[in-house]
C-alpha cells in the first residue's frame, strides 16, 4: 500500500542509492491474509530494492568433473570405510565403479567463483551386463554389497572381497520376463531384495536361495502397466510407482496378499521417482513426468469436513516449475530438505510440512 510515490526506472537506469534515507514511517509492508484489505484506491507496488536483489543474485558452483564413457542411466552412491564410491550403470550395458574421494577433496579446496576441475580417474571395477539397465541398488545392511538388473530380466549380485575385489554371482535371478526397472534392498534383513519390471511384477528375493528357489513372494499385476519404480524404508513400508501414475503402498503381509494398503492416483503421467524419508517414517516423495514433484504423509487421517475433491488428504505438497524431473531424493543430514533433477536443473527445497 504505497504511501510514497516511486519512480519505477528501467532495468539499465535502475540503481538503489544506498545513502538515500525514506523516513521510517513511510516504510510498509503488505501480508496478505494479515494486512488489512486495501481501499479502493490503493494499489501494491513492487519495492525497487528487492527488484535489484532478484535481478543480481548468483549462485556459486563448486565441481569436479570426471570423464564418463556413455550415457549414465542411474548413479547410486555409498561409503566404504573412507572411500566415498558410485556405482554407475551406462549405456554400454556396464556398470562401474568410481572412487569419488578425490574428487571431494577437491571440491572442498576450491575457493572464489563458479569453478569446475578436471579429474583423470578409471573405474575401480566393470561389470558387464548382455544390455543397459536401471535396477540398481547398495545394500544398506552389508557393506561392500549392491545389486544390478537390466533390460534382459536378469538381477546380479556383486560383493567387495577382503582386498577390495569385486566378485559377482555367475548365476543370476531371472524369473522376471520383462526388464528390471528398480532394486530396493530390505532395511532389516540382510539377505531379501526386492525388484519391480516392466512385467508388471513386485518380485521379493533371498539371495542365499539357488536362484530357481530364490523369488519367495511374488505380486503379479501390481500395476495396470510398466512398474518403474520402488522405495523401501526401515519400518517395512514400500511405496511402489509405475507409468500407470498410480503410487502404491505395501506391506509385507500384504504383499502377500497381493493388495496395497494404499493407492494414490494423483499424477497424470508416469512416475518416475518414489523415496521414503529417512526421519519420518510414514512420509514419502515422488516425481512424475506431468513435472510434478509430490511429498505424502500415510500418517495424515481423512478428515470428510476438510477434504478437498479430487486431491487425497495424504497429500501435503507439490513442488513445480521443472521440466523432465528424473529422480528426487531427500538430504540424509538436513532434516526435511529434498533434492530434485530434471532437464532444467537441480532444485533443493524444504517444506513447513516435513
Amino acid at each position: 500500500m504505497p504511501e510514497e510515490e516511486i519512480d519505477m526506472m528501467s532495468d539499465d537506469d535502475m540503481e538503489v542509492d544506498g545513502n538515500e534515507e525514506v523516513p521510517e514511517s513511510k516504510r510498509k509492508v503488505y501480508i496478505p491474509g494479515v494486512s488489512r484489505p486495501l481501499r479502493d484506491d490503493e494499489e501494491l507496488e513492487f519495492d525497487p530494492e528487492a527488484y535489484h536483489l532478484f535481478h543480481t543474485f548468483e549462485t556459486i558452483l563448486h565441481a569436479a568433473k570426471i570423464e564418463h564413457a556413455g550415457n549414465v542411466n542411474r548413479i547410486r552412491g555409498a561409503r566404504l570405510g573412507v572411500s566415498a564410491i558410485a556405482a554407475v550403470w551406462n549405456d554400454f550395458g556396464k556398470v562401474q565403479l568410481w572412487n569419488l574421494t578425490d574428487g571431494l577433496k577437491t571440491v572442498e579446496q576450491i575457493e572464489g567463483g563458479s569453478i569446475t576441475k578436471q579429474l583423470k580417474q578409471v573405474p575401480i571395477y566393470t561389470f558387464d551386463h548382455k544390455s543397459e539397465g536401471y535396477g540398481l541398488c547398495w545394500s544398506p545392511m552389508k557393506t561392500g554389497m549392491f545389486a544390478t538388473g537390466d533390460h534382459k530380466h536378469l538381477i546380479y549380485v556383486h560383493t567387495m572381497s577382503e582386498g577390495g575385489t569385486w566378485a559377482t554371482n555367475s548365476r543370476p535371478f531371472s524369473d522376471h520376463s520383462e526388464s528390471v526397472e528398480d532394486i530396493q534392498w530390505s532395511n532389516s534383513e540382510e539377505n531379501l531384495l526386492m525388484s519391480c519390471s516392466v512385467d508388471k511384477s513386485l518380485r521379493l528375493w533371498d539371495i542365499r536361495a539357488r536362484p530357481k528357489d530364490a523369488c519367495v513372494c511374488v505380486v503379479e499385476d501390481a500395476h495396470e502397466s510398466d512398474i518403474n519404480v520402488i522405495s523401501w524404508n526401515a519400518t517395512d513400508f514400500l511405496v511402489s510407482g509405475g507409468d500407470d501414475g498410480v503410487l502404491k503402498v505395501w506391506t509385507p503381509r500384504s504383499l502377500q496378499q497381493k493388495m496395497p494398503v494404499a493407492t494414490f492416483k494423483h499424477h497424470k503421467a508416469p512416475i518416475t521417482s518414489v523415496e521414503w524419508c529417512p526421519t519420518e517414517s510414514a512420509t514419502f516423495i515422488a516425481s512424475g513426468e506431468d513435472d510434478q514433484t509430490t511429498i505424502w504423509d500415510l500418517g495424515v487421517e481423512t478428515d470428510s469436513g476438510e477434504t478437498l475433491p479430487d486431491i487425497p488428504p495424504q497429500l501435503l505438497f507439490v513442488h513445480m516449475g521443472q521440466k523432465e524431473i528424473k529422480e528426487v531424493h531427500w538430504h540424509r543430514q538436513i532434516p526435511g530438505v529434498a533434492l530434485t533433477t530434471s532437464l532444467t536443473g537441480f532444485n533443493v527445497f524444504r517444506t513447513i510440512s516435513v
